[in-house]
């Protein structure tokens, strides 16, 4: 099941009708983006998040949940061959969603580096490179996009991402 669809439905549908979206939340609801917009969207959550301390509140919040996301180790679910230079340029934690997304990031951004035969299992940018991680870990987007619909509420840089 389409978790990005379940999420706007359990909304929809809520019993409160004050929590209810109106009909702007629904239409710029992620599920409604396309690829581009979503590959995105996890590229600008990663830059921002980058630059904040690991026990900042914010990525606090954001890891809240982390092993429902991403497991104890979000290394096991992914092919051999991106594991392959990860760590050259950079250690990342593995029960991070907050690395994780940076290293969908940075193999988004350098995915001319990647080994043709990578590129090719994996798909093209954003459609098929978008749904190879979203097929690993379809908890991501989801709890990406309600961190950021909370975290717009006071966080007017986080607001520009939802909007």
């Amino acid at each position: 099941m389409d978790l990005l669809a379940l999420d706007l439905i359990q909304k929809s549908i809520h019993q409160d009708p004050e929590q209810r979206p109106d009909i702007d939340e629904i239409r710029s609801h992620i599920y409604f983006w396309n690829s581009q917009r979503k590959l995105q969207f996890i590229r600008d959550i990663s830059d921002i998040l980058e630059f904040e301390e690991p026990s900042s509140p914010i990525v606090t919040r954001f890891e809240d949940g982390s092993d429902k996301v991403v497991s104890k180790d979000w290394r096991v679910r992914l092919h051999p061959g991106l594991l392959v230079d990860l760590n050259r340029y950079r250690k990342y934690n593995t029960s991070k969603i907050r690395d994780f997304i940076r290293v969908i990031r940075n193999k988004a951004h350098h995915y001319r580096d990647l080994p043709p035969e990578l590129q090719r299992f994996i798909g093209d940018i954003p459609e098929g490179f978008l749904e190879y991680f979203n097929s690993k870990f379809p908890k991501l987007l989801p709890h990406c996009y309600n961190f950021c619909k909370e975290e717009s509420r006071t966080n007017p840089l986080i607001k520009t991402l939802i909007i």
